[in-house]
């Protein structure tokens, strides 16, 4: 089915965590406005993200919606 037919996306978590690895997050955008030299070391793993417990309820939303 083509996105035109059916516009609802249709994907795993682990597709859509596969694809924030290519694609500009909202997550990652924030950590580029908040200092411009975070968003490139997260993206080389030099950073490790906090893991908070607003994020179970935004995993459970995009589980739901995806």
């Amino acid at each position: 089915m083509n996105a035109i037919a059916d516009p609802i996306l249709r994907e795993s978590h682990a597709t859509y965590q596969e694809k924030a690895r290519d694609y500009l997050t909202s997550h990652q955008l924030a950590d580029f406005r908040r200092c411009p030299l975070l968003y490139p070391k997260k993206k080389l793993g030099l950073v490790e993200d906090e893991d908070r417990p607003a994020y179970l309820v935004g995993r459970a939303l995009h589980t739901l919606v995806l």
